[in-house]
């Protein structure tokens, strides 16, 4: 779920970014989720966390170009819905502490 996430996100950001309207309005999340992360099925715990690492470190790359203009820009997000670029990359982040955390828990 991380890894298809973030990269869901690069385009997006860039996207939004350029002057894109985001999202497409009829964007099924639920469907994405489902179809997505089942692709990853065959790969070990060690390459889902590089997949991660390197999709990470690739936002982060993103994210340094933007200018304070480009932060302001506003689009659709598919679960947050209309709103600021800066506001949907803050999310991007929280989003993987939220389920670190409930990882975490469920582990004890």
């Amino acid at each position: 779920h991380f890894i298809t996430i973030e990269r869901s996100m690069h385009w997006l950001f860039k996207n939004i970014s350029s002057g894109g309207s985001g999202a497409p309005e009829d964007f099924d999340i639920e469907r994405f989720n489902r179809t997505q992360t089942s692709k990853l099925d065959e790969f070990t715990l060690d390459e889902l966390i590089s997949q991660f690492r390197t999709g990470r470190e690739e936002t982060i790359s993103i994210v340094k170009e933007f200018s304070e203009d480009d932060l302001d820009r506003e689009g659709l997000h598919a679960f947050h819905g209309h709103g600021k670029l800066e506001r949907f990359i803050r999310w991007a982040y929280e989003h993987t502490r939220i389920h670190e955390n409930e990882i975490r828990q469920a582990l004890g």
